[in-house]
């Protein structure tokens, strides 16, 4: 009785440990197989996070064209500044003289200038000397002043050597010319066709190319003003003591007589430095 009992107990037991063990078995697997369902969610989940992130055809060639439309922007900008700079260049060139000084209005202030160096497209120049002072003078009806009288040692551009046919190194004269016809009557005057001579023995009409074209019919009552270049290939600017100007008397335009009992123009001006 008590073997029966005994057996029947371990029987009992071993009944009750395997339906334990088969529930938690179940158990395990239902956790298991939700835990593997929870991580594909969580998967398709990622990847459908992951491709949402992934700019679509669409969105690509926008940027693309965002992207080019900056691009472009940037040329024009630096196309714009290019072009304004080049603008900037040429107004400075068209304003400034020749010989670079400081204004071009007077004798005064070119002499604050010499032994200056300037670079431009003509090339590399430096104020030698000036006019001691400025000469005005008169033949028949005009009334003509001789200012900034100044010598030059340059260093010709390659471009300026070959359109003046001169070499490399130079020297020119300057002369600012006004001139101003007093009478009731048009005549003719050439101012921008005088002629230097220099205390060094040189002789040289005005360079055509260079001056300012000032000079053709005066109207009555009327002045005009200019600068008149003469290139020395052989002078040496510092060397330079004197500079004797001379043009023509001015003439009828019907006659080609010299009006009112004109005379040629004959100057004779000191530069020093």
């Amino acid at each position: 009785m008590i073997k029966y009992l005994l057996a029947t107990g371990v029987a009992t037991a071993v009944l009750v440990t395997s339906a334990c063990s088969s529930d938690e078995s179940s158990g395990n697997e239902e956790a298991s197989s939700e835990e593997s369902g929870s991580s594909e969610e969580s998967n398709d989940s990622s990847n459908k996070e992951s491709n949402d992130d992934e700019p679509t055809q669409e969105e690509l060639e926008q940027q693309e064209q965002e992207l080019e439309e900056r691009e472009q922007a940037l040329e024009e900008e630096e196309a714009s500044q290019e072009e304004a700079e080049a603008e900037e260049e040429g107004a400075d060139a068209e304003e400034a003289p020749a010989d670079g000084s400081s204004d071009g209005t007077s004798t005064e202030n070119l002499r604050e200038n010499i032994g200056e160096t300037y670079t431009n497209e003509l090339g590399e120049t430096t104020l030698a000397k000036v006019g001691e002072e400025d000469v005005e003078t008169s033949s028949g009806p005009i009334d003509m002043t001789l200012s900034e009288v100044s010598t030059w040692d340059t260093t010709l551009s390659t471009d300026y050597q070959q359109i003046l046919e001169m070499p490399a190194d130079i020297t020119y004269v300057q002369v600012r010319v006004t001139a101003e016809n007093t009478s009731e009557e048009d005549i003719s005057f050439y101012p921008d066709q005088s002629t230097i001579s220099t205390s060094e023995g040189d002789q040289v009409d005005a360079n055509m190319f260079m001056s300012n074209s000032f000079g053709t019919e005066f109207l009555a009552e009327t002045e005009k003003e200019g600068y008149v270049y003469f290139l020395l290939p052989d002078a040496e600017a510092d060397a330079i003591e004197s500079i004797r100007f001379t043009t023509d008397a001015p003439f009828s335009e019907e006659t080609f007589e010299p009006v009112d009992g004109a005379e040629d123009i004959d100057e004779e001006i000191e530069v020093t430095d």
